[in-house]
């Protein structure tokens, strides 16, 4: 991003009712905060200037962000580690948040995503601003999808 290195980290909660494989440890990461902020530092460590941590959390179709997302947010961004939360997973825009100075979407909504049948909130979605800063991303914006059918 106009010679910023930029680190990206990403956790799930699961895998939507199915098993993780204990034979494919690579598949994906487990969310733990502590997790999240070893990757960090590790993307650090490998020279990132900026660090976004994508995290597959909360309640499926639920607006308001869970008390658990609340605490890993407090904690990653408590952190100089990362820079940026990113979440998804509920399908539905949750709010962004400044914690600590730096910003957590907790839900971007659905992007793309194109229903059969019109679902309300669930044909939304949200992006982030950002700037070629390092260190410093810009506050939320948000738009409704506008996919053609």
């Amino acid at each position: 991003m106009k010679g910023v290195k930029v680190g990206h980290v990403s956790f799930t909660f699961g895998f939507n009712g199915r098993k993780f494989p204990a034979d494919k440890p690579w598949l994906a990461n487990t969310l733990d905060a502590d997790a999240v902020l070893a990757a960090a530092r590790a993307a650090r460590a490998a020279g990132a200037q900026v660090v976004v941590a994508s995290l597959h959390w909360g309640t499926e179709y639920q607006q308001t962000p869970t008390p658990e997302q609340r605490r890993i947010a407090t904690k990653v961004l408590g952190d100089p580690a990362v820079d940026l939360v990113i979440g998804h997973h509920a399908h539905v825009v949750q709010p962004f948040e400044k914690i600590n100075g730096k910003w957590a979407a907790y839900g971007l909504g659905n992007q793309l995503a194109r229903h059969s049948e019109p679902r309300g909130t669930t044909e939304e979605g949200a992006s982030p601003g950002s700037t070629s800063r390092a260190r410093a991303p810009a506050g939320p914006s948000t738009a409704r999808n506008t996919c053609p059918p």
